[in-house]
């Protein structure tokens, strides 16, 4: 089986968008690795309405759980319906 490689970004909504936090995982574990110029971690940004803090992912299967309690949705679908509404 090929690995698998996920990258997720955080950008800041400033006049220029810049890379807040980089995450990198092979399957199920984080790697280190330099992205944009922003070393990876394994924490990653929730909504600025929730908290400014950052929050740790220590598993990626929680990854869009985290960030769907942070009010944060990934899906481009599920945030056309909530903009419709």
């Amino acid at each position: 089986m090929a690995a698998q490689f996920i990258t997720f970004c955080t950008f800041h909504s400033a006049p220029i968008r810049m890379a807040s936090s980089v995450q990198t995982w092979a399957r199920d574990c984080y790697t280190k690795q330099t992205l944009f110029g922003v070393k990876s971690s394994n924490r990653t940004y929730v909504h600025r309405m929730v908290t400014f803090d950052s929050v740790e992912v220590e598993d990626i299967k929680e990854f869009e759980d985290i960030l769907s309690n942070g009010k944060v949705t990934l899906s481009q679908a599920k945030r056309e319906q909530i903009r419709i509404r």
